[in-house]
């Protein structure tokens, strides 16, 4: 990243979303995405403390062969990490970094951008003693807090899940055109529960505090098995172990009898 892009990226932050007086001491690449462009920021505040920001900025960003349009759907997507973050947070404030602000730079309000706390970060899987607690400790801390005790998010559960599937079959068929079979199943398809993003990839240990760090959740209000499927993939290294850590505070739901085949 050349002096000219950080300079830039970092005098607009200080102007929307940085504390006040604060300096900043650099701007560098942070991890890396398909998707955005991802930044760390470090400043040194007006306290003499030294606190590190990420932010994850987009004019356009990427699925697969394509590219999304940029501008309203820029900022829907830093606006849905905003909400989904902050509301994570709420219940575990000591494991998901703080959402800071999210929004347009004015003098280019095509780019826009998220911006949390940032944590120097091992990428590796938890082990699930570490891990599965944290969510149990979410999920029973989160029960009944749903606004007006609904699904989704903002909105019903049917409206926001409807959406959500609707624009994930969008993105399939214009990266790899229209299948007759997946047409086929789309409306049984409407009915099932998808799960967050809940995997190792977003789910890291903090260097200096050993604390697992859980991020980019893309969370909603949900029924809490919805945070399960995710973890049978073969290609995640999760599976069993953090089934039966899960399950040590968590009862299986009813119909019981169902429940392997509602996570697969």
């Amino acid at each position: 990243m050349s002096g000219e892009t950080a300079t830039l990226i970092a005098n607009k932050l200080a102007e929307l979303a940085l504390p006040a007086n604060c300096e900043i001491i650099s701007v560098s690449p942070s991890g890396a995405s398909a998707w955005v462009q991802t930044v760390r920021i470090e400043c040194l505040l007006e306290d003499g403390t030294i606190k590190n920001y990420f932010r994850k900025a987009s004019t356009r960003f990427q699925y697969s062969l394509f590219y999304l349009t940029s501008g309203e759907d820029g900022r829907r997507m830093m606006e849905g990490s905003f909400e989904s973050e902050s509301a994570f947070h709420t219940f575990s404030p000591n494991h998901v970094p703080k959402p800071i602000a999210f929004g347009n730079y004015d003098d280019d309000p095509a780019t826009c951008f998220y911006l949390c706390e940032s944590h120097d970060m091992m990428d590796e899987v938890p082990d699930p003693a570490n891990f599965v607690p944290i969510i149990v400790g979410i999920h029973k801390a989160s029960m009944g807090k749903s606004p007006n005790g609904q699904y989704g998010f903002h909105s019903s559960w049917e409206a926001w899940f409807t959406q959500a599937m609707r624009q994930m079959f969008e993105i399939e068929e214009k990266a790899h055109g229209k299948d007759e079979h997946l047409e086929e199943l789309k409306k049984s398809l409407y009915d099932k529960v998808i799960p967050p993003d809940l995997w190792p990839g977003n789910t890291m240990t903090d260097m200096d505090t050993g604390e697992v760090i859980l991020f980019d959740s893309c969370a909603f209000w949900g029924h809490s098995e919805a945070d399960l499927g995710t973890w049978r993939a073969a290609r995640y290294k999760m599976g069993r172990p953090f089934f039966a850590e899960y399950y040590k505070s968590m009862n299986l739901s009813e119909p019981k009898e169902g429940w392997d085949a509602r996570n697969a």
